[in-house]
């Protein structure tokens, strides 16, 4: 499959704990995180075929509240699903009072989001991995919670740097495995990514 489609907003909550008190289907969730200018959006509309579903802003930090959308199940490839979009963090304009606050809301989310089956983190794949990220990354291995490493922006970069990279990449086995180059723009590997997702919800 391309994409999932007929996806539509659910509900926003503010902490882990709205979540567990409101009594939302128990359904598996697949939540997406990263930094604030991540590409978190783009995902979620390139994965869902749709423009304006998850709002992208040209001012990074928009995105406080955990964000619910509905993915409808297709009877013959996938159970129903909730699709969450988690604050982004690290945002140089934000206090660091209200950075550690959006880190704390994504750890508990982490820890304790109840039908969560896989974590999605995203990152530019220009970037490296900084504390933040290993953080999250350490954090499920351990608890062998489901995550992959989506790098965004695989557009953007020319094939000799996509060939450095994951010469680089493949230098840590364990986070290669785990890794999808993507493009939302130019949908690259986004049927992967769909695949890996299906493989999941389903087990």
């Amino acid at each position: 499959m391309q994409f999932f489609p007929n996806v539509k907003f659910y509900k926003s909550f503010l902490n882990v704990n709205q979540i567990q008190e409101g009594k939302i289907p128990p359904i598996p969730a697949v939540a997406i995180v990263g930094r604030s200018n991540s590409g978190k959006s783009s995902l979620i509309n390139a994965l869902c075929n749709q423009k304006k579903l998850a709002l992208t802003s040209a001012t990074p930090g928009k995105t406080r509240t955990i964000n619910y959308f509905y993915v409808p199940s297709n009877k013959s490839h996938y159970k129903e699903f909730f699709l969450v979009d988690l604050p982004g963090y690290g945002f140089a304009q934000l206090s660091k009072a209200e950075n550690e606050q959006l880190h704390y809301v994504i750890d508990q989310y982490i820890a304790n989001a109840p039908f969560l089956k896989m974590i999605l983190l995203i990152m530019d794949s220009r970037r490296k991995l900084e504390k933040e990220e290993y953080s999250i990354l350490n954090y499920c291995l351990d608890h062998d919670k489901d995550i992959l490493l989506i790098r965004s922006k695989w557009d953007k970069l020319k094939q000799t740097e996509r060939d450095q990279l994951l010469k680089e990449w493949k230098n840590e086995p364990i986070l290669f495995e785990r890794t999808i180059p993507v493009s939302s723009l130019k949908k690259i590997h986004i049927d992967v990514l769909v695949k890996r997702i299906i493989e999941s919800i389903n087990q």
